[in-house]
């Protein structure tokens, strides 16, 4: 009796965090509804922000999606890798590198 007592002791607590966890996982959602709500005029509004920055977000993933294509589609290109460095830093690096050798 008291093997079967301990077993479902670790099983409420599991069970309580779960409850607990999934009732201020709902709370939360709640109250970013209620202000996103009052942020907005109206829930037409509302809508179709969410709708611009949705229209945004696929938009700079199809011009991001569009440059790597057109990055891979170069052929040549794809041989050369940039250097991150800017040319200027870089030539002062390389003219260092070429005075230590003399």
């Amino acid at each position: 009796s008291t093997t079967s007592e301990s077993a479902s002791a670790p099983k409420q607590s599991v069970q309580s965090l779960s409850l607990t966890r999934a009732l201020n996982t709902a709370s939360n959602r709640a109250v970013r509804r209620i202000l996103l709500s009052r942020s907005w005029p109206s829930a037409e509004a509302l809508n179709l922000s969410l709708r611009t920055v949705l229209m945004q977000q696929q938009r700079k993933e199809e011009e991001a999606d569009a440059v790597v294509e057109a990055g891979l589609a170069g052929g040549e290109e794809e041989d050369k890798a940039k250097c991150p460095v800017p040319r200027p830093i870089l030539n002062i690096l390389v003219n260092r590198k070429e005075d230590s050798k003399d």
